[in-house]
């Protein structure tokens, strides 16, 4: 089993034998670079201002912010689903497809004319969406999980400023167009994403003191799923 594998690794007989503060440090450090890679892969863009182009009366930058949007919002639902129902085994490979298919948007974006590659930032967001909870489901279920969930929140204040820095670089010092900006920085953040992606995943299964102080995760059926979300509104 891949679990167990994980389980006999150095990291993670580390892990479950260091007392809570560095368990604490290297979860929500590996937590908070992580989704700072895949902040990348959704937010370099707005950097760019694509100045003059407009559609409709409508400028260029607008329709790709709303077509993100619209794709990321909607994901949400679909998260619903695809995040209860995911098994611990499969959150990496869930990562690592969602920003598959991130890239794969960008890099049709960049050889798609405008206007017709506004599409592609609804591909773009669409899967994104989704791995704020693939990311948290490492964390969730543990005695610290707000002090993770925390550290992991924190990393859109310094993603932000941090995408916008590498945009402007790869344009102004790398003579990249605002097109092709957006695939470009994607590139530079798949061998840090990588890292991180297989730091988090040695994080070993919550222990038995975390089940005994907070719920035990577990995926959900659609029964479960439904029977869930109709208690909650009771």
């Amino acid at each position: 089993m891949q679990n167990e594998k994980i389980s006999k690794s150095g990291i993670s007989r580390w892990l479950e034998q260091t007392n809570g503060v560095w368990f604490s440090v290297y979860a929500a450090g590996s937590a908070f670079c992580l989704y700072t890679c895949v902040y990348s892969f959704r937010k370099t863009f707005s950097v760019a201002t694509f100045q003059g182009m407009e559609f409709w009366n409508i400028s260029y930058k607008s329709w790709l912010v709303i077509s993100q949007v619209l794709g990321y919002a909607l994901s949400k639902f679909i998260g619903i689903k695809i995040i209860s129902e995911l098994k611990a085994s499969s959150r990496s490979r869930g990562i690592l497809l969602m920003v598959s298919i991130a890239v794969t948007s960008w890099f049709l974006f960049a050889i798609t004319p405008p206007p017709y590659n506004i599409l592609f930032l609804f591909t773009n967001g669409l899967p994104l969406g989704m791995v704020w909870g693939m990311v948290f489901g490492y964390l969730e279920g543990r005695r610290f999980t707000e002090v993770l969930g925390a550290g992991l929140s924190i990393s859109f204040i310094f993603s932000a400023g941090l995408c916008k820095s590498v945009g402007g670089f790869i344009i102004r010092d790398w003579g990249v167009s605002e097109l092709w900006m957006p695939f470009a920085a994607s590139i530079i953040f798949i061998l840090p994403l990588l890292i991180f992606i297989f730091l988090l995943h040695q994080l070993p299964p919550p222990s038995p003191m975390d089940e005994q102080l907070r719920t035990r995760r577990q995926p959900m059926n659609k029964e479960e799923r439904n029977k869930f979300i109709a208690n909650s509104f009771n």
